[in-house]
């Protein structure tokens, strides 16, 4: 009876053991299924996260996409007005290169228009005996233009030389340049200069003939344009050939 008693005993605590485990595991489920609905919460705000950030990545792609199409759009209309405001700016310069020439054309016939009505004095002639011959030598210039020209000043002059000077020398007493001030030479009309020329030794009449010597007769009339008042200048030479026997340009 004892041992019975003992054995009941022996098996309620085991009963009781078995239940005290199973409440632990029970409890111990329990934290788990807490766990778990804790882990799967915290996911399902992950993952709205991660799709509140996908969304909004896409919201950012999308405005990124039509600020580049914007930006090429304005890119081409920038490029046309570039293209646009090339061809204009071509197209100025022509009309401008147009005007100018017109300009230049327009100036370059009032120019030869004036310069056609101006007076112009050139070299009518030498008359002067030969080299080495006392004589007269008379120098003419003639106004060839359609104005009239006051006559500033008008120099002539005979050298024995192998080259003319550029600036070669004048006898300032030939004429009297207070009285040419005075001059007024309408066109056609002439003006000379006269002076004697001095014999001179058969060895210059000998070098000019043979070459090596030449005699030259220059002139230099200054003049004025009545009309403008510009002033005007005609340079000329001549020089005797002994060939022909007469005088000849000399440039």
């Amino acid at each position: 009876m004892s041992a019975q008693l003992a054995e009941m005993k022996s098996g309620g605590e085991d009963t009781k053991a078995l239940a005290n485990a199973a409440g632990t595991q029970a409890q111990a489920a329990v934290i788990q299924s807490q766990q778990t609905e804790v882990l799967a919460t915290t996911a399902s705000v992950q993952a709205k996260a991660a799709l509140d950030s996908a969304e909004a990545s896409r919201t950012l792609a999308e405005q990124a996409k039509v600020q580049t199409q914007k930006m090429v759009q304005s890119l081409s209309k920038t490029d046309e007005l570039i293209r646009t405001a090339t061809a204009q700016a071509m197209a100025t310069n022509k009309l401008a290169d147009a005007s100018g020439s017109q300009a230049v054309s327009a100036e370059k016939a009032l120019r030869l228009a004036a310069e056609a009505d101006r007076p112009w004095m050139g070299f009518e002639g030498v008359d002067a005996p030969p080299p080495g011959i006392a004589g007269g030598v008379v120098v003419t210039t003639i106004n060839s233009g359609r104005s009239p020209a006051r006559i500033i000043e008008y120099v002539a002059a005979g050298l024995y030389t192998n080259v003319l000077p550029k600036d070669p020398p004048y006898d300032p007493s030939v004429i009297d340049p207070s009285k040419l001030s005075q001059t007024i030479l309408v066109p056609g009309r002439p003006l000379m200069i006269r002076w004697d020329q001095p014999a001179r030794e058969q060895r210059v009449i000998d070098a000019v003939t043979n070459g090596y010597l030449r005699l030259y007769f220059y002139s230099r009339v200054t003049y004025q344009d009545i009309r403008t008042g510009e002033i005007h200048q005609t340079k000329w030479c001549e020089l005797w050939n002994p060939i022909g026997k007469n005088y000849v340009s000399g440039g």
